[in-house]
């Protein structure tokens, strides 16, 4: 079975008529995100596969694209709810939690 994921980015409404039929969804809270990242509680890096948490931070991989056109970084979505869920971060989802 194929999986599909669309990862939604919406500016700053927290009000949302939203059909799809993906299995999985995610809308992020962009303000939040970009706050998380300037404070240095989400950490981009170069390296691994997967995101990963220690001492309280998400350090979540930088990733190419295959054809090198562009990049892009690999947020864990269960990551992003245990560590800033309070915060909202997560405005809508399905499927993950």
């Amino acid at each position: 079975m194929k999986r599909l994921h669309l990862y939604g980015l919406k500016y700053r409404l927290k009000t949302a008529v939203f059909k799809t039929d993906f299995l999985k969804y995610v809308v992020v809270d962009l303000w939040v995100l970009y706050a998380k990242i300037d404070s240095g509680l989400i950490v981009p890096v170069r390296s691994g596969n997967y995101s990963r948490i220690a001492n309280g931070k998400m350090f979540a991989p930088i990733k190419d694209n295959t054809d090198d056109s562009s990049s892009f970084v690999a947020f864990d979505i269960l990551q992003l709810n245990e560590l800033f869920g309070k915060e909202n971060i997560i405005l809508i989802q399905k499927g993950y939690f």
